[in-house]
């Protein structure tokens, strides 16, 4: 495994334009980036959304943390410390401190639960407009590819629909679409759909997995 910015480079981990995910010391200090540069040991990121990101704070930042997801393989991190920051141009300058690390071995993780959610699916309200109206539902199981739902309503294959799932473990709560792939009946005639999130972004994708991971160790893997 490669265990550090040039491995990865190598193996074809990481590269120019690649999208990776900033953490810094505080909560606040998180924001998506994208690789401008990588050379031996440093790596050169271009920030997102910096009109609101904390520019004061990360000026300040020692060290910060570098995650990435690689298709099929696993989620990356390593540390790096902070050698410069280019607030006019929102160019973040690291170099790696510590070894690549690899967080997720397989692909996808998928939790089997029980847990309340909601669904939505837009409506048609009486004055022509689209109106939404969550139900609550049950959450089966969940990865960060998609997930199977209890839902109350019959949903057609191929529609959209809006979940809201709790992920009280680790504080987020996920809000996203989610596209129908399959529906089906339960021993007793319950309704439920096979979907995928055809929208997540890193950040949500990690989210996801750091609650599967934590609450991983309480269930039968699958």
């Amino acid at each position: 495994m490669a265990v550090t910015v040039m491995g990865a480079v190598r193996q074809n981990k990481l590269f120019v334009g690649k999208k990776v995910q900033v953490k810094g010391q505080d909560a606040d200090l998180e924001t998506a980036a994208v690789v401008v540069q990588c050379n031996a040991d440093t790596l050169m990121l271009e920030l997102y959304a910096s009109a609101i990101y904390p520019h004061d704070k990360l000026r300040n930042q020692e060290t910060m943390t570098v995650n990435f997801v690689v298709a099929d393989d696993g989620l990356y991190s390593f540390e790096g410390s902070v050698i410069s920051y280019n607030d006019a141009a929102q160019i973040l300058y690291l170099e790696q401190v510590a070894p690549l690390k690899r967080a997720e071995q397989r692909s996808s993780y998928r939790l089997k639960t029980a847990k309340v959610m909601h669904i939505s699916v837009n409506e048609e309200g009486g004055s022509g407009l689209s109106v939404t109206s969550w139900q609550e539902a049950g959450l089966l199981d969940i990865s960060r590819k998609g997930a199977s739902i209890l839902s109350p309503v019959p949903v057609s294959v191929q529609a959209s629909v809006n979940v809201l799932i709790p992920l009280a473990e680790v504080d987020y709560t996920l809000e996203t679409k989610a596209q129908v792939v399959r529906e089906k009946k339960g021993e007793e005639g319950q309704i439920i759909l096979g979907t995928i999130f055809p929208e997540l972004t890193l950040l949500e994708e990690e989210r996801i997995l750091d609650y599967i991971l934590k609450v991983w160790p309480n269930n039968d893997k699958s």
